[in-house]
């Protein structure tokens, strides 16, 4: 007879991790990741994509939350299979896709484009790919069609940050092409709102901050009451620092950052962090 997995020691505001970010400011915080994060995003994860039994490739590093919790963590706690790379590598990733017959997988642009050029692409098996996931930045559409030319293999838009989720928003397959360039639309369990400086709810197609509130929400920062006060108002909701605008549809798209930052191979870069560092 099988029986639950406990540990009465553990309660639900236990922190299990600290994940480091960069967050609203691009100095290095500490986000404190608790059970009750992991938990919600991991049904979250359930409800809107992973299956038991699937299989994933883990390809970036577990101090990243989409090494750890993004397929990772849900996956295992389901009761899946995960393969864990030591290193990007597309060769490497294309040949274990085929030999574990890996079922879903999650990537950056920059690197499905990396695997759309290499020489191994288009002999690779995908005929066990259930569906891959698209997040860091939006997924081009001549590269989704140049994929789809060769491998009819759905693609997914996902959105999540380290103190929140992961799994924040998805846009199914059926909307790759038509609303391109969006994040998609808020899963269960997520409350989000785009406001402007006074925190004001903005009509639909104009930019505001993208706040945030629910259980798969991080704890604050670890030993920085200051950041995590300037994050998290009274009322709960957390200022992500993320411009964005939500069409009529109620697909949501990221319009910038209220702070210098872009976006390179998945990685948020600061300026100011380049800058100094020369």
């Amino acid at each position: 007879e099988a029986l639950p997995v406990k540990n009465d020691a553990a309660e639900a505001e236990d922190i299990v991790c600290l994940l480091f970010t960069g967050g609203t400011t691009g100095l290095p915080k500490g986000a404190k990741i608790s059970y009750r994060m992991i938990a919600w995003n991991t049904l979250n994860t359930l409800v809107h994509e992973v299956r038991q039994g699937d299989v994933t490739i883990t390809h970036t590093p577990m101090f990243h939350t989409g090494g750890l919790l993004v397929y990772t963590v849900p996956l295992l706690t389901v009761g899946g299979t995960v393969v864990i790379m030591r290193r990007w590598d597309p060769e490497e990733l294309l040949a274990l896709l085929e030999r574990e017959e890996v079922t879903l997988f999650f990537a950056v642009p920059t690197q499905y484009q990396q695997l759309h050029d290499s020489a191994r692409f288009r002999q690779t098996n995908f005929s066990s790919v259930r569906f891959m996931t698209s997040g860091g930045a939006p997924m081009p559409v001549p590269l989704i069609q140049a994929w789809q030319a060769v491998h009819s293999v759905p693609f997914k838009q996902g959105f999540g940050m380290t103190e929140f989720g992961p799994g924040l928003f998805s846009m199914g397959p059926e909307f790759a092409i038509s609303k391109a360039g969006s994040i998609g639309r808020p899963n269960y369990f997520v409350e989000a709102r785009l406001v402007d400086d006074d925190g004001r709810e903005v009509p639909a197609g104009e930019v505001g901050e993208l706040v945030l509130k629910g259980p798969s929400m991080c704890s604050g920062y670890f030993n920085d009451e200051a950041a995590t006060k300037e994050a998290i108002d009274e009322q709960g909701w957390l200022h992500t620092g993320d411009l964005a605008r939500r069409d009529a549809d109620g697909f949501f798209t990221i319009a910038g950052r209220k702070k210098d930052m872009f976006i390179s191979g998945g990685e948020n870069v600061y300026p100011l962090t380049v800058v100094t560092a020369l």
